[in-house]
């Protein structure tokens, strides 16, 4: 079944909608160099879409966000609150199968919730009270925000994308798209493979503190 928001249909199917992933594990750890790391980096290459939220929204009883007018679809979601985001990562580690990233993992029928409980690690990674929002632990198998070193690092070489190719083909801005969203993936990807990390719409990425018991 299907309802119609403006011009675009939003599927109202609990099930979710996982977004393509590429990971980026080796270049991380060079780039990072993170101490006490210990599991897989995938960045999305897309932002999140309207539809992929709308199935959390049907999925948890909330309300879809508003779209300004410009469509839903697979136009990038956004009138969200930070908060929401870390309930909808939070989801996500709760529906996704960790076959539906690894299709040869030997735990590829658990959840990454029940894979994190399997592995003795906080079950979501955030933690969510009247305190505020805190990630459960980095090592945490799911779905998370970016710090904002990973958001540089997932960034990478916008810049001299720009300074080579003009930002009108690097970037979704509001000299060429009459200040209207534009579906991800229409300008060049970054050497990761990641699009719209510049421009389009703003992304969040975090400061993290890990919560301490």
């Amino acid at each position: 079944m299907e309802f119609t928001f403006g011009a675009q249909p939003v599927v109202t199917q609990t099930d979710h909608e996982l977004p393509p992933f590429v990971e980026l594990t080796n270049e991380y750890i060079e780039v990072l160099n993170p101490e006490n790391f210990n599991s897989r980096f995938f960045a999305a290459i897309y932002p999140t879409s309207h539809n992929q939220w709308a199935k959390f929204c049907v999925a948890t009883g909330r309300t879809l966000p508003s779209d300004s007018s410009f469509g839903r679809g697979n136009l990038p979601v956004a009138n969200i609150r930070d908060i929401d985001v870390c309930h909808y990562l939070n989801w996500l580690t709760e529906v996704t199968k960790v076959g539906e990233m690894d299709a040869n993992h030997e735990h590829a029928d658990k959840t990454f919730a029940e894979y994190n409980v399997f592995l003795g690690l906080p079950e979501l990674p955030y933690v969510i009270n009247d305190d505020g929002v805190f990630l459960s632990d980095i090592n945490v198998k799911g779905f998370r925000l970016p710090s904002v070193d990973e958001w540089e690092f997932l960034k990478a070489d916008a810049e001299d994308q720009i300074k080579e190719h003009g930002l009108d083909a690097v970037a979704v801005h509001p000299g060429n798209s009459g200040q209207r969203p534009a579906t991800p993936g229409t300008k060049m990807p970054n050497k990761y493979g990641l699009y719209d990390m510049i421009g389009n719409f703003l992304e969040v990425c975090v400061e993290y503190v890990t919560k301490k018991d």
